[in-house]
């Protein structure tokens, strides 16, 4: 369910910032207050360039000075420059991704820089049973077969 205009952004980001150290994703702001306690949601926390400091399953930051915060959450489109992706690839799981259970903590771990610049965006993630019912019944309300079958 990625909208076609991100995959195109991600090539512009891509080809105008020409760095070979950053594995580039998308972010976006969670409408949802439930989906930033859904444990299946990875969070993201950037810094004011976009760098990825932390990424998790729980809520993050942790709101204890208010819940005035705007959370935002992973999108599902990775761009990874070649000399990373064969890095990664000799890299075994460290504590965090143990702990979070997500590739992002294994290149955190290791140094490895990840840009997630903001979209505002409705892609959905995939990510249980539940999720690809949702998906199939979007779907086909879409394409106008939302029949109940037998």
């Amino acid at each position: 369910m990625i909208e076609t205009d991100l995959i195109e952004e991600m090539v512009r980001h891509v080809q105008e910032e020409a760095d070979p150290n950053y594995v580039r994703t998308f972010r976006t702001p969670i409408k949802n207050p439930v989906d930033a306690v859904n444990s299946t949601i990875i969070k993201i926390v950037t810094d004011r360039k976009d760098n990825v400091l932390f990424a998790s399953r729980s809520p993050i930051p942790y709101p204890k000075a208010g819940i005035d915060f705007e959370y935002c959450k992973s999108v599902g489109i990775y761009a990874y420059p070649r000399d990373i992706l064969l890095k990664y690839a000799r890299l075994t799981k460290g504590e965090l991704e143990k702990a979070e259970d997500h590739d992002f903590m294994r290149m955190l771990e290791n140094e490895i820089k990840i840009k997630a610049y903001k979209r505002d965006t409705s892609t959905i993630s995939v990510d249980t049973p539940k999720d690809l019912i949702r998906i199939k019944n979007i779907m086909e309300d879409k394409n106008g077969t939302n029949i109940k079958r037998k």
